[in-house]
């Protein structure tokens, strides 16, 4: 203490001290420690208690929070003060607190820093919503008696995510609706909710945002909560409009193959007519001959003609149009009838590059730097309008980008007319993550909760609450069985089994008996150490399942088909470390390894024998 007041001292009366590492622009730093050498301000304590609000006031201003100031007092005690925001008049007002106090060697409390904004004491924070299903819904019922901004209305993945999040931190909410596109400018020109923030009009803003804006660094972010891959979205049925139908049956070539026959036969007949002289013409054409031209077209339909010609070598040259003619109608007909016969669709396109080559035109609300600019048509609509205009496009070829959970969404909406699916090729994995105003306080502690959710599995069991990814493709893996039949049998296509077990690796074992009756005692349990979720529909599909023939269903597939069965002296085995060390207050360390050794029960004793 008495070297910093000799270091203080060598300096002017007013001076501020920042040691700070960080990158400039980031948050300040998460704790900070205000040293006062001015023991006269502190010898009143109504001057001392005006002192410390004016000096907190202003450090919350700068939106510094975890400060405490440090003083010593006459008899060589050191005090600690810092203050609690959402005092009278929540954001408006501080409250100040003792900490601790440092006397005769010894400190009062074992900490320096409290804890920071675990109660907010039911403050009001404004929410920017950008309304954006699944992740953000909005439910408007019209019967509803509450106002738009009450938070009964909010849904959605990121909407159920900051419910939780106000009820864990005790703060209340209310909604703000932009009325334009939430974009990042870069001369303070944002727009939507990033304009509220930097207006100081809102403190959070959420709505599928993403975390690779180039301008991100303007506002405060949280950690990533949610991850969604973004696609391309075509139509899955595209079909031919009647022309093409009628051009498919044959190959681009063949067709300029027909076109440059017919140019050269009309091109001929009329270097014969016009510089031919009069023999000539009634050599090659045939004596009254006035429309050489119509003729050929005449044979080529197949219709007959009025006079033939007499001359042998007018014959020959007929009959020559006459057989190839033929060929090319019989091939014509025979391809056409296999095109009308079978209901061929569009090919869809794997990849990106298939899909600039195949010159489908993307619907975007600006220009993208992954698709070129000839081929983009601008529409200044949200995601459910281009979707609309791509699934009714049957004969064109259209696309647009989303994020694949958007496109599982509207089509879990729309299952009875939508078509839509996507290509194969990702664009990027999007990830998304709610913004608050530059440097705010609220950006620590939201992210230690937002990580709490995630590591519980509450995010995930929200994603399969709000996305159902069964309805991705739509025509393609969408398929409704409501009974299960002799003989019924369906193809699965990429299925991972690891991706239907939970994420852990312990688990609990033991021998059991089988789920029928006759309870059979050979069968080895391995009960996972983590439950799967599913949700309130697919437990509904699954009580529809029926058993028997598919004219008569003899009962449900509900229940339990089987008794209780007794315990028989079974051994449970895990590899789950269930021990600790007495003088640690450590969990246990659950990467033990485990050995086993069978045991026999012996009925004489009733003891186990190893």
């Amino acid at each position: 203490m008495r070297i910093l007041v000799q270091f203080l001292q060598g300096f002017e009366a007013s001076m501020a001290v920042q040691l700070n590492l960080d990158v400039t622009g980031k948050l300040p730093n998460i704790y900070n420690m205000f040293i006062i050498d001015s023991l006269e301000a502190f010898l009143n304590f109504h001057e001392r208690y005006k002192l410390l609000h004016s000096l907190f006031l202003q450090i919350r201003d700068i939106k510094i929070l975890n400060t405490i100031v440090m003083y010593e007092d006459f008899d060589g005690s050191i005090e600690f003060y810092t203050f609690v925001l959402f005092g009278d008049g929540c954001w408006e007002g501080i409250e100040l607190s003792f900490v601790n106090r440092f006397r005769n060697g010894k400190i009062l409390n074992n900490w320096l820093y409290p804890k920071r904004l675990t109660d907010m004491l039911n403050c009001t924070l404004r929410l920017c919503v950008h309304d954006l299903p699944p992740l953000v819904q909005l439910v408007d019922d019209v019967n509803n008696p509450k106002p738009l901004s009450d938070p009964i209305r909010l849904r959605g993945i990121e909407g159920d995510m900051i419910k939780i999040v106000a009820k864990s931190m005790n703060f209340s909410l209310r909604l703000l609706f932009p009325n334009e596109r939430s974009l990042i400018g870069f001369n303070h020109n944002s727009t939507g909710c990033f304009g509220l923030l930097e207006n100081d009009e809102t403190e959070i803003a959420i709505g599928s945002f993403s975390a690779s804006h180039v301008s991100h660094y303007i506002f405060s972010s949280s950690c990533t909560y949610y991850q969604s891959t973004f696609i391309f979205v075509v139509r899955s049925d595209l079909t031919y409009n009647a022309l093409i139908q009628l051009v498919r049956p044959f190959h681009n070539e063949i067709w300029r193959c027909k076109f440059t026959i017919f140019t050269i036969a009309i091109l001929c007949i009329i270097v014969v007519k016009l510089w031919g002289c009069a023999k000539l013409r009634e050599f090659i054409f045939g004596a009254e001959n006035s429309g050489p031209v119509v003729n050929l077209l005449t044979i080529y339909l197949g219709n007959p003609i009025t006079k033939l010609p007499r001359r042998n070598f007018a014959r020959f040259l007929l009959m020559l149009w006459m057989l190839l003619t033929l060929l090319l109608r019989n091939s014509y007909q025979g391809k056409l009838f296999d095109v009308m016969r079978v209901a061929h669709r569009v090919h869809l396109p794997r990849t990106i590059g298939e899909l600039i080559h195949e010159k489908f035109y993307l619907l975007a609300s600006a220009h993208l730097d992954f698709y070129p600019a000839n081929l983009t048509i601008i529409v200044p609509t949200n995601y459910i309008s281009r979707f609309n205009v791509v699934n009714q496009a049957k004969n064109s070829k259209l696309t647009t980008v989303s994020m694949v959970d958007n496109l599982a969404h509207f089509n879990s909406l729309n299952w009875n007319s939508s078509c839509l699916t996507y290509i194969n090729e990702p664009i990027y994995l999007f990830h998304t993550m709610m913004y608050f105003q530059k440097r705010s306080v609220l950006k620590y502690p939201f992210d230690k909760k937002i990580k709490l959710l995630m590591s519980a599995g509450i995010m995930s069991h929200l994603e399969k609450k709000y996305v159902k990814r069964k309805f991705m493709k739509m025509n393609q893996s969408v398929y409704k069985v409501y009974s299960i039949n002799n003989g019924f049998s369906t193809p699965i296509r990429h299925i991972s089994v690891r991706s239907l077990l939970p994420n852990t690796d312990h688990y609990i074992t033991y021998e059991g008996s089988t789920t029928h009756p006759g309870c059979w005692e050979s069968t080895v349990w391995i009960i996972v150490n983590k439950p799967i979720y599913i949700t309130k529909q697919e437990l509904y599909q699954l009580r529809r399942l029926m058993q028997g023939s598919e004219t008569s269903p003899k009962a449900p597939l509900g229940n339990n088909a089987r008794p209780l069965q007794g315990l028989h002296h079974r051994t449970v085995r895990t590899n789950i470390d269930f021990k600790r060390n007495k003088n640690q207050n450590s969990c246990p360390s659950m990467y033990k390894d485990m050995y086993y050794r069978a045991n026999r029960w012996s009925p004489d004793t009733g003891l186990l024998i190893r």
